[in-house]
């Protein structure tokens, strides 16, 4: 099976999406990968990518209530919205897709699911995306043939626009997978997503906001962001476990300490409780007033905890732009381009609007303000 970065997958997607067959079928597509490395979220985001690019409004129909929903079928506003449909296949029986039978008449009609009624009207648009795929029963597997092969549920044909993706985890990953079936998988593409990098994974954190001190800590140990052992009790550490404990960093460390442990590990979470602790030998104010102490600093690690609380001060208008150029300046003299480049980006989506505000005025004279500029842009 070909395996691709997660960046290869979303512009996979995009080529199954904008250019169907010779039938107009879009041709569908199966991704396994471990658990927890973002397969999920790679295909929303590609899904948003996609409703921008088509100048729609992005829904996902879990996320959405039910008024707006019957709102989208009673006043037509198929063709306003592009929509995810986030299927996990797991829960689901035959009868949920299918839909249940009517014996109003001398023969048998299906009464079929909710989502169908928009999944046929010809100005609807999105992604269906059966999620936990390799999870569902034997039965509903088979009741997916139809749908990924002739775009019809119960009966019901689907319109051209929709692709059709199914994802799973791999057969390796003691996950209770059943095998897809071969004439299933005949009838899509198919593909195994890696596990990103570190590298990778820290661009889409800066992206998407997770907390700058993870993303310090993982810019320097990145053999951290992924640890799977089956061999030992030890909690895994993964890309998801390492996103869900950044919304719990603005606590107290004893709190983060206790989850930590429970979303990475407690290995893994020692080591990172033992980065976070370098608060109590770093003053940040201290530099901030004075960043002439930074010649002084020569261990990676506190370097690194350094530029994310920096970038956190600056977030929370605890530190001024000219603050910003002067510890900026002094990295630069000291050929330390790649925390000045962390700095950078870690500022920049920490707070926008501020950031773009400072940035851009006429009154900040700094000559080394095009310097800086390289790190928002270079890759």
């Amino acid at each position: 099976m070909k395996k691709i970065t997660h960046e290869q997958l979303s512009d996979l997607m995009k080529i199954l999406y904008y250019n169907p067959d010779k039938t107009g079928r879009k041709k569908p597509l199966l991704v396994t990968a471990s658990f927890g490395v973002g397969k999920s979220e790679q295909i929303e985001k590609t899904a948003k990518d996609i409703a921008k690019e088509r100048e729609r409004t992005y829904l996902n129909w879990n996320e959405t209530s039910y008024e707006d929903k019957l709102k989208i079928i009673d006043e037509n506003l198929f063709k306003d919205y592009f929509i995810l449909f986030d299927i996990r296949l797991a829960s689901y029986d035959a009868t949920d897709l299918r839909g249940l039978p009517n014996f109003s008449r001398k023969w048998v009609e299906w009464k079929y699911p909710f989502f169908v009624e928009i999944l046929q009207h010809p100005e609807s648009d999105g992604i269906i995306f059966f999620d936990e795929f390799n999870l569902g029963t034997p039965l509903v597997l088979s009741s997916c043939y139809q749908i990924f092969h002739d775009k019809v549920i119960s009966d019901i044909k689907i319109n051209f626009n929709w692709l059709i993706i199914g994802a799973g985890n791999k057969s390796d990953d003691y996950a209770n997978t059943i095998d897809t079936p071969a004439p299933l998988k005949d009838r899509c593409c198919e593909v195994e997503l890696t596990p990103s990098t570190p590298q990778n994974w820290i661009k889409w954190g800066i992206q998407n906001k997770i907390h700058p001190k993870i993303i310090a800590y993982i810019s320097w140990k990145g053999t951290m962001l992924y640890k799977v052992n089956f061999e030992s009790t030890e909690k895994f550490t993964t890309f998801r476990g390492w996103a869900s404990l950044s919304s719990y960093m603005h606590l107290p460390l004893k709190d983060i300490k206790l989850v930590a442990g429970t979303v990475i590990g407690e290995g893994v979470a020692s080591e990172f409780m033992g980065f976070l602790e370098i608060e109590n030998i770093i003053n940040l104010d201290e530099i901030i007033k004075k960043p002439e102490i930074l010649k002084t600093i020569t261990e990676p690690g506190q370097k690194y905890f350094i530029i994310s609380g920096l970038a956190e001060k600056y977030g929370n208008n605890l530190m001024t732009i000219e603050q910003m150029f002067a510890v900026s300046t002094i990295l630069h003299e000291n050929k330390s381009a790649e925390f000045v480049a962390m700095l950078w980006r870690l500022a920049s989506k920490m707070n926008k609007t501020k950031f773009r505000k400072d940035f851009t005025t006429k009154e900040l004279k700094n000559p080394l303000r095009a310097v800086f500029l390289k790190y928002l842009t270079d890759k």
